[in-house]
């Protein structure tokens, strides 16, 4: 009888990468409510505003290129490598 081999489910890959997210992003946090308190007696309500939209919309920007290079690059370089 021949022995049959047993086919196991590809391993999942970027475990790492969701810790490091986890990471950055704890991080983030971290800096942001330093950044409060250092920043808060300093700041206006205007400059105050400011600052947020500028920070939002980078990030925002971030994200956008991100989403971009997981559903367009990413595949297409899975499918040609």
């Amino acid at each position: 009888m021949a022995h049959k081999e047993r086919h196991t489910a590809p391993k999942k890959k970027g475990g790492a990468v969701k810790i490091l997210l986890a990471v950055v992003l704890l991080l983030v946090l971290a800096a942001a409510a330093v950044l409060r308190r250092v920043l808060a007696p300093r700041l206006t309500a205007a400059k105050g505003e400011a600052l947020a939209v500028t920070l939002c919309g980078w990030y925002a920007f971030a994200g956008a290129v991100l989403l971009f290079q997981h559903y367009f690059v990413g595949p297409v370089y899975t499918i040609y490598k």
